[in-house]
């Protein structure tokens, strides 16, 4: 059974190691990211690891929701399966909010949205992957957000909760995290769901 994984960020950093360390493991790559030229460069890469790999790049733009249904309608007619779902997008600045043409703010659409976004749109090819598995023998399908498990604090202002009025740094921070946490927690305890691991994870300082 062949594997299918998708990276999203991966054209960098941390995304980038992970992409490189599944074809590996001789698992089908699939990249999306913005930046084409490093795309291109790591799908030569990865065509390099596993020569007989069906990996590819493609552009999205996942500051915005609107950019990730659009890429997901995309890989849902390519792929029948997906094993692999890792998230790795991500912001390092310290810009006040700045909202998208969609009014998110750009941490909290990268860092939290784009990441529930992409969940539901890929729920049905995570689920293929599990119907697929005879009597769930392999609980081999993750979904993987890469951020800031275990380090991040609670963010509870239910009157803000898209921190519209009140905006710091810090609040940006642990919301996107502890938004991750809880995000992850429902979809495990989704019964569809069952066979699927939902990780939050953090990788420290990079």
């Amino acid at each position: 059974m062949q594997k299918y994984a998708l990276c999203v960020g991966g054209t960098h950093g941390i995304g980038n190691a992970i992409a490189r360390k599944l074809a590996s493991n001789q698992i089908n790559v699939i990249v999306m990211g913005r930046n084409e030229v490093a795309g291109g460069e790591l799908i030569k890469q990865l065509n390099e690891i596993y020569s007989t790999g069906k990996h590819q790049y493609m552009k999205c733009d996942a500051f915005l929701m609107n950019n990730i249904r659009n890429s997901c309608k995309i890989l849902k007619n390519e792929i029948p399966y997906l094993n692999y779902c890792i998230f790795t997008q991500g912001i390092v600045s310290m810009q006040n909010r700045i909202e998208t043409v969609e009014g998110i703010d750009e941490k909290l659409a990268l860092h939290y949205y784009s990441r529930i976004q992409y969940i539901e749109e890929l729920l049905p090819l995570l689920r293929n992957c599990i119907d697929i598995t005879p009597d769930h023998i392999e609980y081999d399908t993750k979904v993987i957000s890469v951020l800031s498990a275990g380090e991040h604090q609670s963010y509870i202002n239910r009157s803000d909760l898209a921190l519209r009025r009140g905006y710091t740094l810090s609040d940006a921070a642990n919301a996107t995290g502890f938004y991750n946490d809880l995000m992850l927690d429902y979809y495990s305890r989704i019964d569809d769901n069952d066979g699927i691991s939902f990780l939050h994870v953090n990788p420290g300082n990079v």
